[in-house]
């Protein structure tokens, strides 16, 4: 804006505003926005109790995992010795292992693939006759 096309009574207010000297006040800008932000954030205490909550189900959970009983045998390797021969030849065999039966049966049937393979699955079953007949026709 230009200076001569002021009216008499903005002049007025011109000259006043130019004398006014800037202040700088009591306020730290720094405190203004850190108590802006506290403010505006949630309360505390839910969050030290979702803390001490965890904390407390974790050392809870610590606990239970280590005084936990041992887990069961699952398998037990026992030598037997093996009587003589009826004939009166003493017996050249050497001791058998006998496996006691596992309260696990699947840990079993993985222990007899391991060692011995597929064989040890045995003959498969016989195969169903079919219900369709051969000659092609539908029923």
């Amino acid at each position: 804006m230009s200076e001569g096309s002021l009216p008499e009574g903005l002049s007025a207010v011109e000259s006043a505003l130019r004398g006014l000297a800037p202040h700088a006040g009591g306020l730290d800008r720094d405190e203004v926005l850190f108590r802006a932000g506290r403010a505006s954030g949630p309360r505390r205490w839910p969050w030290a109790l979702a803390a001490v909550t965890s904390a407390a189900t974790a050392g809870v959970l610590g606990a239970l995992l280590a005084l936990r009983p041992a887990p069961p045998v699952v398998e037990r390797v026992r030598y037997v010795p093996v009587p003589a021969e009826a004939d009166g030849e003493p017996g050249s065999v050497p001791p058998e292992v006998i496996q006691t039966r596992s309260p696990l049966p699947h840990l079993e049937w993985q222990h007899k693939l391991m060692t011995r393979g597929l064989d040890a699955l045995g003959e498969p079953p016989p195969a169903r006759p079919s219900i369709l007949p051969t000659n092609g026709e539908v029923p």
